[in-house]
């Protein structure tokens, strides 16, 4: 039979779940922290850690690994770590000098990483032991390293030359549209 219609959407229910719960428990987490902020750094570091281990517990390596993959809180570890990059990345805060001279070092950091995560999506495919025990959370560290570069301020990375050239930029404003219509799609013409 078909794969389900539908079946790609489960990352957008990760993420709606994670959008929905995550704002209030970080209202609460910064009036409970107030001048705190390593602390509520530290509580949603705890829920990367926390995500991880649940998963590589969920995951059965002599089963279909599917519960595993869907599952919304074994898969938090990657939306918690773009919130810890909010939290404690300020690149904008860094004064002039220090925000120029390390524009080019973390550029080349995240231009390491995007070879990292282009390796991986080689190297490792969705039902990979390596991935449930560590390799989907190392995934999200890596990519928030990326993000980290690309937006900061004077790097490169970030720059027309790199993810800001205009053809990137094009592929970008579409590629989302093109994911969400390509596997209904793909499913409707497989016979």
């Amino acid at each position: 039979g078909r794969p389900p219609l539908l079946r790609h959407l489960w990352s957008l229910a990760v993420e709606l779940q994670f959008y929905l719960l995550f704002p209030p428990l970080l209202v609460v987490g910064l009036r409970a922290f107030r001048d705190r902020l390593g602390r509520l750094v530290a509580a949603v570091a705890i829920g990367v850690v926390a995500s991880s281990i649940y998963l590589a517990v969920l995951f059965d390596p002599s089963t279909d690994p599917t519960r595993a993959y869907f599952d919304t809180f074994a898969r938090l570890a990657a939306p918690l770590m773009g919130a810890l990059l909010a939290l404690v990345w300020q690149p904008r805060s860094l004064g002039r000098g220090a925000a120029r001279e390390s524009g080019p070092l973390v550029s080349l950091v995240g231009a390491g990483g995007v070879a990292v995560l282009l390796w991986i999506m080689h190297a490792a495919g969705d039902r990979s032991p390596v991935m449930y025990r560590g390799g989907f959370l190392f995934t999200a560290i890596v990519s928030t390293v990326v993000v980290a570069a690309i937006v900061h301020p004077t790097g490169w990375l970030g720059s027309r030359r790199a993810f800001g050239h205009p053809a990137l930029v094009a592929i970008g404003l579409r590629s989302y549209g093109l994911y969400l219509w390509h596997w209904p799609i793909y499913t409707l013409l497989r016979p």
